[in-house]
Formats: C-alpha cells, sequence, structure tokens
C-alpha cells in the first residue's frame, strides 16, 4: 500500500453538520477500499485566490491515508462524482 494525500474543498454553502457528514463519509469510503486513514486536519473556510464554480471560499480538509494504488482511481471518480458537496478534490502521492 501506498501512503496518499488528498486535498478536498467543499462548497461553501454546506452548514457545519453537512460538511462533517461529507468527511465521515470519505473517511468511510476510504475504509470500504481497504485504506486507513493517517492523519487529518480542517482548515476552515478559506478565500479563494481565483473564482471556483463562481464560489470565492471554500471549506478545505486534508487527510494523509494509505491505500492500495488500484482503487485510489475509484475513490477519485466517487469524490468528483458522488459527492455533490466537493467542490474541487487532489490526490497527490505521499511515498511509494
Amino acid at each position: 500500500m501506498n501512503t496518499y494525500e488528498a486535498m478536498i474543498i467543499f462548497k461553501p454553502e454546506l452548514k457545519d453538520d453537512e460538511t462533517k457528514k461529507n468527511i465521515k463519509d470519505i473517511t468511510g469510503k476510504v475504509s470500504t477500499f481497504g485504506g486507513k486513514i493517517l492523519t487529518e486536519d480542517s482548515w476552515g473556510l478559506k478565500n479563494f485566490a481565483y473564482e471556483m464554480d463562481k464560489k470565492t471560499k471554500g471549506y478545505y480538509y486534508i487527510s494523509t491515508f494509505e491505500l492500495d494504488s488500484l482503487k485510489v482511481s475509484d475513490l477519485t471518480t466517487w469524490l468528483n462524482l458522488q459527492n455533490e458537496g466537493v467542490l474541487r478534490s487532489m490526490i497527490t502521492v505521499v511515498s511509494n
């Protein structure tokens, strides 16, 4: 298994409980795919340097996790298509 870092930006109009539910869904999905969350960090609501999808703010969430490399594309697809609260997401490899 490789170690990855995900930066996820949630839509600013989500309420705190909706954002927490989305984060719980993401950590649950990583576990479902056989991964393990190592660290989590919520940066809160931050202003963007430029507008994204007509929004000027977003709620930032950073997570480091271990996951099989074959499952990363499944997680990325789920984040982009199934999770309506996500504005943007990016997953990068930390180490092999």
